[in-house]
């Protein structure tokens, strides 16, 4: 039981940490002016993915860890 309550806030922080990405690369690539038009969309197709990964795979994605 201990270790699933571990493992369980292990998995609210990989949670946290992914949220935080995501908003810090969407806030970097509406923001910065030293990234060129092929960075920032190459950034917006790494945010795509995490996103998808967080948002829309969210229960599978994270009981399956």
């Amino acid at each position: 039981m201990e270790k699933k309550i571990v493992n369980e806030l292990k998995l609210e922080d990989e949670k946290d940490t992914l949220d935080d990405s995501i908003g810090f690369l969407t806030e970097l690539i509406e923001t910065s002016d030293n990234l060129t038009n092929v960075g920032k969309v190459e950034l917006t197709k790494v945010v795509r993915v995490l996103y998808n990964i967080y948002y829309d795979d969210t229960d599978a994605f994270w009981k399956s860890k």
